[in-house]
């Protein structure tokens, strides 16, 4: 009998996740013929006399592996995966939003997805997870991982301006599944909290792209900020490492004359920009982007 510690928010707003997360156990125990038994931290201190701490740090010693949510990137939660980590446990990890993982975990297996929507689709995926690390645990250790850094998801990043959001809100949509299924990491300055170095994590992120997502309209290209500090870094990375350049027409703009651009296949023709076009047209046009990074995702994985 595999046991699983639960390492999951205590808010009211987290008790679908831990449903979820056992109806996934119960999925993969009917599955792998085992049974697979789920604790929480409490439940490890039900009982039990003394400190708190001591008991999920025997919790987590006595566990075959541990299910733990990054959604809150609270200290606690942390603490408890370090712990787990030093002991080489294996680490079944989720997240509801990749952007708001530090550099620390991000090169890991992580599965995405949407807190607050009934996001069933986490079902199977955690399912087969468990029967996976039940049948090869140390695939899913920190150091394993580490191993694995050459290996972690491409970045996609999106350039456009702030008058432009409900656009960039679009795509994000239309990019979520890759993201969801550990294929790709959307990044955005949306991402960037209060109190960051804006300059430096948008530096950062630029200089890990291999896919860039240009929104463009007249916004976007009277943006100083996206024509000196966005677009060199991206164009230099083109030229020198192949990153893909895919330019979205959003509105009517002289994209045609703007010769370091247009030398890039451009999604739509800018004769027919996006926002000149119905809902349904626009819809398709999203998702031929999600189509071009998703192929360029598995070229690269190819090589």
């Amino acid at each position: 009998m595999p046991k699983v510690f639960l390492v999951v928010p205590f808010a009211p707003e987290f008790e679908e996740v831990r449903q979820i997360i056992k109806k996934a156990a119960s999925k993969a125990s009917n599955k792998a013929g085992v049974e697979f038994q789920v604790m929480r931290a409490f439940e490890a201190a039900a009982g039990r006399l003394g400190n708190v701490i001591d008991a999920v740090y025997d919790a987590i010693n006595d566990a075959d592996f541990l299910i733990v949510d990054l959604s809150l990137t609270r200290p606690n939660t942390f603490y408890e995966l370090g712990f787990a980590d030093a002991l080489q446990k294996p680490v079944v990890l989720i997240a509801d939003d990749m952007g708001i993982l530090p550099f620390d975990v991000r090169h890991r297996r992580i599965l995405i997805y949407d807190r607050g929507t009934s996001d069933n689709s986490l079902i199977p995926r955690l399912a087969e997870s468990l029967i996976e690390v039940h049948k090869s645990p140390e695939s899913f250790s920190a150091r394993f991982d580490s191993r694995s850094q050459e290996k972690q998801r491409p970045t996609a990043f999106v350039s456009y301006s702030h008058a432009d959001k409900v656009c960039l809100r679009r795509l994000q949509i239309h990019l979520k599944p890759l993201e969801r299924d550990g294929l790709v990491d959307v990044w955005a300055d949306t991402r960037i909290k209060a109190g960051e170095d804006w300059k430096v994590r948008i530096a950062a992120a630029l200089d890990e792209a291999a896919i860039a997502v240009l929104l463009i309209s007249a916004d976007f290209l009277a943006s100083d900020f996206i024509i000196n500090d966005e677009l060199p870094p991206l164009l230099a990375a083109a030229e020198q490492k192949g990153t893909v350049i895919l330019p979205l027409i959003l509105k009517p703009c002289r994209f045609e004359r703007e010769e370091h651009l247009y030398r890039f296949q451009a999604i739509n023709p800018p004769s027919e920009p996006l926002l000149k076009l119905n809902e349904i047209d626009q819809e398709e046009l999203y998702v031929r982007v999600a189509e071009r990074v998703e192929l360029e995702i598995q070229s690269r994985t190819a090589t």
